[in-house]
């Protein structure tokens, strides 16, 4: 079973009066919902990952399509560090998970790895991604390659 994993797409980071700057906001969101709709149709399943910090969470950024109610919530970088998450891809048999969200050198970066390191297939499709730092991503890249994550460009 494949899965959609939409990682840290709030308000804080990609919206309007957030402090990081991503030139091509729209654009990222844009093809968010593309592969949302699109992996919809495939019958994948679409997980919402929200980062937590100090009690806090941030509501989704306005225009990016929720289409389930499957939001898990972490408090570190990787998707893994949440167990309802973990529990939730084991129990539903999810051998195959596509990352998309904010940041390629961050969370991102490390759900991917983890999921690897979980036995799972990773995919990134670099269209659907945010990078803040673009020199540090071309090195991030290279690591995610030489871990076995598939790359899309």
């Amino acid at each position: 079973m494949k899965a959609l994993v939409v990682v840290d797409m709030q308000e804080d980071y990609i919206g309007e009066k957030s402090k990081y700057k991503f030139l091509n906001k729209q654009e990222i969101i844009n093809n968010i919902n593309n592969r949302i709709t699109e992996l919809k149709q495939e019958n994948a399943i679409i997980i919402y990952m929200k980062n937590m910090r100090k009690g806090y969470t941030s509501d989704f950024v306005k225009g990016l399509y929720i289409t389930t109610d499957l939001i898990f919530i972490k408090e570190k970088s990787s998707s893994f560090s949440s167990d309802d998450f973990v529990t939730y891809i084991s129990s539903n048999n999810i051998n195959d998970i596509e990352v998309v969200g904010i940041d390629g050198n961050c969370c991102v970066k490390t759900t991917a790895i983890d999921g690897i390191k979980n036995d799972l297939t990773v995919t990134i499709p670099l269209s659907c991604i945010g990078v803040i730092n673009k020199e540090r991503f071309l090195k991030t890249k290279q690591e995610l390659i030489e871990q076995q994550v598939k790359i899309i460009d």
